[in-house]
């Protein structure tokens, strides 16, 4: 592009019209070139902070897996059974449900 542009400006140097082409010519080819590369960076940055979040997500739940194994509570099988539940509602719903089912007497209470 530049021996493009040094060609032009020098075979027309006399004629200013030919000049101001040249000139919106090297502006539109370096905002073309800036255009371009800035969306490969955003396309590497996002790439970046996708991986390094699915990576905390990865080291949360070996966090939450390993917190659950040492765990000695004779309600663990239970809460990791409940943890694969994917909504908040439906996981609500069938606490309750365990809940009727083991309250013998009915009074509301475990």
């Amino acid at each position: 592009a530049e021996a493009i542009t040094k060609g032009l400006w020098v075979a027309f140097d006399d004629d200013w019209t030919m000049g101001a082409l040249v000139f919106v010519y090297v502006v539109s080819l370096q905002l073309v070139q800036t255009f371009i590369i800035l969306k490969i960076v955003m396309a590497i940055l996002l790439k970046e902070f996708t991986a390094a979040d699915a990576a905390i997500r990865m080291q949360e739940a070996a966090e939450a897996s390993l917190a659950m194994a040492t765990t000695t509570s004779p309600f663990a099988g239970l809460l990791e059974n409940l943890l694969l539940i994917p909504t908040d509602r439906r996981r609500t719903l069938r606490i309750d449900e365990l809940f009727l089912e083991m309250d013998e007497d009915e009074s509301g209470t475990l």
